[in-house]
């Protein structure tokens, strides 16, 4: 929300960007064997699309990794 209302300009978003990049775990997925799917989230309240999709994706066996 903060970024949101006050904004960022081009040297916060990259120093942003390259901070999350180098945050965490990466995982070796080696080479796709099909179409990459994602669905990202603000995580917000009002979320009605995350549950059913993935419950959808999870009926229609697609490969998630």
């Amino acid at each position: 929300m903060a970024v949101y209302f006050n904004g960022m300009n081009a040297r916060e978003r990259v120093a942003l960007t390259l901070a999350i990049r180098q945050f965490g775990h990466r995982a070796a997925l080696g080479r796709p064997t099909g179409p990459a799917l994602d669905k990202h989230s603000t995580g917000g309240v009002g979320d009605s699309v995350s549950l059913p999709l993935a419950a959808a994706v999870a009926a229609s066996a697609v490969m998630c990794r």
